[in-house]
This record gives C-alpha cells, structure tokens and sequence, in this order.
C-alpha cells in the first residue's frame, strides 16, 4: 500500500516562504524586462520622461493642398483615401485626397463667414463658425445636402476655433481661442473647452474642462530636450490661444494645438495635461486643424502664409503595443 506522507507545520512553512520567493522572482524578472522594453522604444524619442508617441520633425506624408485652401482652418479624417477640410471665408467643405491633397468633392453649405471647425460623422458635418453658431450639414452624399443653423451661447468675443466629436458622450466638443468668461469675468490664465450635447441639443454655461497656464508652463519647463531643460518662452508662449483640437481615438486624450504660441497641449478629460510639446515654426507656418485616423496616426494642417497650405501626416508610435491595420473603407462612416 502507498503512503501519502503529509509535511509538519515547519515544513509546510518552509514550503510556503520558498514558493512565494519563487513568484516574487519571476513578476520581477517580467516586469524588469517589459520596463526595459518600454525604456529602449522611447529612447528614440526626442523628449526624455513620459512618452509622446510623434516624432514631430518627421512627418511620414507632407502634401500641399490646392490654392484655394491657402487659409485652411480645419480638418476631419474621413477614410484612408479623403479628408474633409474647411476654410476661414467659404461657407464650403472640400473632400480631398489624402494621397496627393485634390480635391474630390465640394459641398456648400453657407455663403460665407470665419469658419474654424469641422468633424464629419458618417454622411453628416458639422461646422462651426468663430462666433459660436454651428451648422449642420445632413447629406454630405446627396446632390442637395441639407443645411440647419445652430446658435449657441457662445459669441465673437469667445472666437471658438476647435471643433471635434467626442464618441464616448455623444457630444461636440468646442475649444475657445480667447480666454473663457466665468462667473462675468474673463480668466487670462484658463484656456477652456465646451461640449454640446447632440441628443439633447443642449450647451451647459459650465466649460466641459478648463486648461491652465500655469500648469501648462510648468510641464513644458519640465521637459528635457538632449541635455538640458526647456525653458518657457514668455514672449512666444505665453500666449497660448488654441486653433483646434481632436480626440486620440486610442488613448481618449484630448490634442489641443495653437497657431499663436505655437504649441501642442495633450489633456485628459478632465484638464490633466500630459505632455506640451512645440510644432516647429518653419513645418507649421500657422497650425490651424487637427485629426486622427483610427489607428492613430495624427494629421495637421498648416494655414498657407506665403505660400499654399499644408497637410502633414504623424505616424502613431505607442509604446509596447500593435494596433490593427484599419479596414479599407469606401464610405463617410467614422465610426
């Protein structure tokens, strides 16, 4: 007959203490080599401490957009073959090739007006316009789409300039050039976002999130760049008056790039700044629009000051992880 021999307590002990060793030994070594990854992938990033996943002195596509979209104002991903772009004076969306920057399609929608923003969903836009009124365009495919104004709170002196559709909560998100007024007062220091809720068609008076100044200046002044640290140019930056912003369809971070200043800001939803990093003068002339296709690479268009305008596509580089190559797509859908 076969015995089972039982440990004693002071074996079983000993038996306990040697296996958790073992465990904690092999998290380690797992950990130890996922950080060490993580460290080698970011090396080849221009900043040292968080990861930013764009190389923004490498564009992987640079293409020049036709005359009449010189003062290009801003952007909205369509498929891998078009992109929607607007334009300050024409009440017009053109859908251009993504491949050499022609223009496939016009669709007018107003005479005329300072037009800043633009996200399109599936066969339908939106546009908005620098005082605050935005419009909505339903059937970008139809030979007669169908026109609605919307007017919101928001006024000239707000000077809204970003547009963008925030999947999550059904909303529009719409970024403020000028500084916000709360309670009766303008805030020089606060930069701030509103949202519009497309089912209730409702715009709350409370800001959907307020970036700050100071927060900003102190996470740019962080930054290393080779050897030494960023110093904040005042002059330059202090005011900081954003252009346009576009949600990461990866990370949910909120891209917030400015013209005057001359900057990128990522944010979370709540106003939590991540990373500030600078768009080089001589690429980006006048950065005026941004947007993302699913995979995540980053489009930004630069306003023509001299010269035409300019498309500029950033591929995605994220740290320790693959994401799947989009679908080829044939339609408007976003989604």
């Amino acid at each position: 007959m076969q015995h089972t021999r039982i440990l004693g307590p002071k074996a079983l002990a000993q038996f306990v203490v040697a296996l958790a060793l073992l465990i904690t030994f092999s998290t380690g070594l797992m950990v130890g080599r996922h950080v060490s990854s993580e460290t080698r992938t970011g090396q080849a990033n221009t900043a040292s401490g968080p990861y930013f996943p764009y190389e923004l002195d490498q564009a992987i596509r640079k293409i020049e957009l036709p005359e009449i979209l010189r003062e290009a104002s801003a952007i909205s991903y369509i498929d891998r073959g078009r992109i929607g772009v607007v334009q300050d004076e024409l009440g017009t969306i053109f859908i251009c090739s993504i491949i050499d920057g022609r223009i496939i399609n016009q669709i007018s929608f107003a005479s005329g007006g300072d037009f800043e923003g633009l996200a399109i969903l599936n066969d339908e836009a939106w546009v908005l316009r620098s005082d605050g009124d935005l419009f909505h365009v339903k059937g970008l495919g139809d030979a007669n789409p169908l026109t609605i104004k919307v007017e919101t709170p928001l006024d000239k002196k707000d000077d809204t300039e970003g547009l963008t559709y925030d999947a999550i909560e059904k909303q529009l998100l719409i970024g403020l050039k000028a500084p916000p007024k709360l309670k009766g007062k303008r805030h020089k220091g606060m930069r701030a976002v509103y949202s519009y809720k497309l089912d209730r068609k409702f715009m709350s008076e409370s800001p959907f999130l307020l970036l700050n100044m100071d927060e900003i200046k102190r996470v740019y002044s962080n930054q290393v760049v080779g050897n030494k640290s960023e110093k904040f140019k005042l002059k330059m930056k202090k005011d900081f008056r954003p252009s346009d912003l576009a949600i990461h369809p990866i990370t949910g971070h909120i891209y917030h790039i400015a013209a005057r200043g001359q900057l990128l800001v990522v944010s979370d939803r709540s106003g939590q700044i991540y990373y500030v990093r600078d768009l080089p003068k001589l690429m980006f002339r006048q950065p005026e629009g941004i947007s993302f296709d699913p995979r995540g690479n980053m489009f930004i268009v630069s306003e023509g000051v001299d010269s035409k305008a300019m498309l500029f596509e950033f591929k995605y580089q994220p740290v320790a992880r693959k994401v799947e190559a989009e679908a080829q797509t044939s339609s408007f859908s976003l989604l």
